[in-house]
């Protein structure tokens, strides 16, 4: 069995999926730590509903950090002009850095999504976002 296969049957339990739209077009690194090659993009999400009056409601955009490691979703992120509507599959991991604020180091975290597949989404219908059901706020 090929590793692409491991990965296919492997339902992991950490799993996110986000549609949204790319920011700023995808940019390839390499690691300082380990030289291994990456790329990272930023992928926006919002959510809006209609309020009593049919009145569309948005809620702010937020921002979300994409990497990807493997080279054949990180050539499908590379392709990707910058506002095109994604689909994005992976995992949800966080990394501690440490910044200095008024003279003291302090560990910070960041949240960013590991890709493990990606995809052209399409726009959602202005037709079925009309008869959509109101979306619950998210609480944090």
């Amino acid at each position: 069995m090929t590793d692409q296969n491991k990965t296919q049957n492997y339902e992991p339990t950490n799993r996110i999926v986000l549609i949204g739209n790319s920011g700023a077009e995808a940019e390839e690194h390499t690691s300082k730590n380990t030289g291994e090659s990456f790329v990272a993009m930023s992928l926006y999400t919002s959510n809006s509903y209609l309020d009593d009056e049919g009145n569309r409601q948005d809620f702010a955009s937020t921002l979300h950090n994409i990497v990807a490691y493997d080279p054949i979703v990180m050539k499908q992120l590379l392709s990707f002009k910058a506002g095109v509507r994604l689909r994005i599959e992976g995992k949800l991991t966080y990394r501690t850095f440490e910044v200095e604020i008024d003279g003291q180091l302090v560990n910070k975290k960041e949240a960013s999504i590991v890709a493990k597949k990606v995809e052209q989404a399409a726009l959602p219908s202005k037709k079925k976002a009309e008869t959509a059901p109101p979306a619950e706020m998210a609480t944090s």
